[in-house]
C-alpha cells in the first residue's frame, strides 16, 4: 500500500487527506492542533507527532500549510 504524509488539516487539507484515505492509500497525518486529524484516525490515519514524523517511510507527503514546517522542532529534510 502506498503511505502518504500529510501534514496540515485545515479547511482545504482534512477533505483532501480524507479523499486519499477513501481512495486506498495509507496516510500518516501531523498538524498542530491534534484534535483535527480525529476523524482521519477514526478512518484509518496514523496521528503523528511532528512532520518529520509523519514523513518517516511515506512515499509521498502534502504539505498544506506550510507553517506548520516553520518551527525548529519540525524541520523536514527529505
Amino acid at each position: 500500500m502506498t503511505v502518504v504524509a500529510f501534514i496540515g488539516l485545515g479547511a482545504m487539507g482534512a477533505p483532501m487527506a480524507s479523499n486519499l484515505i477513501d481512495a486506498g492509500f495509507s496516510l500518516r497525518v501531523f498538524n498542530r492542533s491534534a484534535d483535527k486529524a480525529k476523524a482521519l484516525v477514526d478512518k484509518g490515519a496514523v496521528l503523528c507527532s511532528s512532520p518529520a514524523d509523519a514523513v518517516n517511510g511515506a512515499q509521498f507527503r502534502s504539505e498544506e500549510h506550510k507553517s506548520e514546517l516553520q518551527s525548529p522542532d519540525h524541520l523536514v529534510c527529505r
